[in-house]
């Protein structure tokens, strides 16, 4: 887990093509695209007040 989002990180941002698959069966995978520094503490913050899932980079640093 992430202590927190360093906003004074010099790493440039990157993109990241993730596929969220929700614990609950009745729910279809999904994918999205998101733009960060830090992928563990952008899915920590996505993950907040949603049904629980789990979650994998399918690629980084793409184009959009």
């Amino acid at each position: 887990m992430s202590k927190g989002y360093d906003y004074q990180s010099s790493k440039p941002a990157s993109w990241y093509k993730i596929e969220i698959t929700p614990l609950d069966e009745e729910q279809k995978p999904y994918v999205f695209k998101v733009e960060t520094k830090d992928i563990n503490w952008t899915m920590d913050q996505y993950q907040r007040n949603r049904e629980p899932f789990t979650w994998k980079m399918l690629n980084w640093n793409i184009r959009v």
